[in-house]
């Protein structure tokens, strides 16, 4: 008995993996980039800060060199909360409503 072979698969077999792959990597590259060229900034003035958060759940921990970078590092916790939040809550939200009633 022949078993079915999906047309995109049998085009391109793998591509799906391929491409999980390759955005994972681009996702090392670009924050690669981003820590060298802080070390870079940091390397020519002579001073850097450094600031981060932790999310364990919904809830931030932030942590700071500076004031500043503490600030900046609080705003993306804020940030990120919102944002795990809305993607928690959505489906819920969206489940509720049912097609055809108010």
């Amino acid at each position: 008995m022949a078993v079915p072979v999906d047309a995109g698969e049998a085009a391109a077999p793998g591509l799906g993996w391929k491409l999980v792959v390759l955005g994972f990597a681009l996702i090392v590259v670009g924050m690669a980039a981003v820590m060298i060229g802080a070390l870079l900034e940091a390397a020519r003035s002579g001073r850097g800060e450094a600031g981060g958060v932790v999310i364990i759940g919904p809830f931030p921990i932030v942590w700071g060199s500076s004031p500043g970078a503490a600030k900046t590092a609080a705003l993306l916790g804020v940030v990120l909360l919102v944002l795990a939040l809305l993607v928690f809550l959505l489906p819920v939200l969206l489940a509720r409503r049912v097609p055809g009633q108010p």
